[in-house]
């Protein structure tokens, strides 16, 4: 955005982008833009089920929205979005820290944003559980194995 139409418009979309996606969530649940082009989510008693429904909601608002760049200048635009309920292991929600959590997302984020973008991509607990701290470590770094070893599974 920047290098073709400038700060000032990225600056613009930025903000129209934030609007939406608080537009998007209840009140009292939080978006925070971590950097960049990145924004986190925190749904706060959720359901898991609904992550995929609000996902497709958001997605649909970004796809159709005219974001204005200012000088009567629009564009449309598309996200890719990750996303894991938290705790992702409701039977030990101990197991990840907020932070991992939040790694875990953004596996699923680079995921949707490397196999074709204008997707969600979520992530569940998977039928094994980590067992050990490099079980942890591997699930929070290396998608392809922690989908093989069965720690995470694509909903």
């Amino acid at each position: 955005m920047n290098d073709t139409y400038g700060h000032e418009a990225g600056d613009r979309v930025l903000m129209q982008f934030s609007a939406l996606l608080r537009q998007s969530v209840r009140q009292d649940d939080v978006v925070l833009r971590l950097g960049g082009e990145e924004f986190l989510i925190v749904l706060k008693n959720t359901d898991p089920a609904y992550l995929t429904l609000l996902a497709a909601k958001i997605l649909d608002r970004v796809r159709s929205f005219d974001f204005d760049l200012g000088e009567g200048s629009t564009l449309r635009k598309t996200c890719s979005i990750g996303l894991v309920p938290f705790p992702l292991f409701p039977d030990k929600p101990d197991l990840l820290s907020f932070e991992q959590g939040i790694q875990v997302a953004d596996l699923a984020l680079y995921h949707a944003k490397h196999h074709g973008r204008d997707q969600a991509v979520a992530l569940f607990a998977g039928p094994n559980g980590p067992a050990q701290d490099e079980d942890v470590q591997r699930l929070v770094t290396d998608l392809g194995a922690a989908l093989d070893q069965g720690f995470l599974r694509m909903g």
